[in-house]
């Protein structure tokens, strides 16, 4: 009984906080949907991991390069380096632009070297982050070109991605590449 009255209570003041709002002009059009006023608020730049009690974040520092960084979320505090460029690449130049995760959490893919097409797409150059093997191994042969669009299948050990609008699939345990579509042209689908 005293949860329907609650629920009551609250459906009330909402209607009657809001008829309020709405008579002394404080909801706009204007601040609806021009403002940040009512935007909701998150968290950005952290990859929750699947054990739900940790996260993981990207950061670089001038003597550490680039760096996935795992956190545990009870107390925010650094539990260990999962990968760094300076290990991985060794070359300061490189840096570690965004990764993502196998399904095991066991691999990375790691994306570095960016180049721009237009607005939100790009092409890069991929390694794979063994976690066990603790090295990075290129997707696929640079000198073929960047890639686009990298995902580990459900399994991780095969990687997709897009080279000259063709798919292709990598094969991470036997190291060979298949190319999948052959008629892929520029500015077509």
């Amino acid at each position: 009984m005293k949860s329907i009255f609650s629920i009551a209570f609250i459906c009330l003041y909402s209607i009657v906080s809001t008829s309020t709002w709405a008579q002394n002009g404080e909801i706009t059009n204007e601040k609806v949907w021009f403002s940040r006023e009512f935007s909701p608020e998150y968290v950005s730049g952290i990859n929750s991991m699947k054990d739900g009690i940790h996260y993981t974040s990207l950061e670089s520092s001038e003597e550490n390069g680039s760096e996935i960084v795992k956190y545990s979320y009870e107390t925010g505090k650094k539990v260990e380096v999962l990968a760094s460029s300076l290990s991985m690449f060794k070359d300061a130049s490189k840096v570690i632009e965004d990764y993502s995760f196998s399904a095991d959490e066991q691999k990375m893919l790691i994306q570095t070297e960016s180049k721009s097409i237009y607005r939100h797409s790009f092409t890069a150059n991929y390694y794979i982050w063994d976690k066990v093997q603790n090295r990075a191994l290129p997707l696929a042969d640079f000198s073929r070109g960047q890639q686009r669009l990298a995902e580990f299948s459900p399994t991780g050990n095969l990687v997709a991605f897009v080279r000259d609008n063709n798919i292709f699939i990598s094969d991470l345990e036997f190291r060979e590449e298949t190319q999948v579509t052959f008629d892929g042209k520029q500015n077509e689908i």
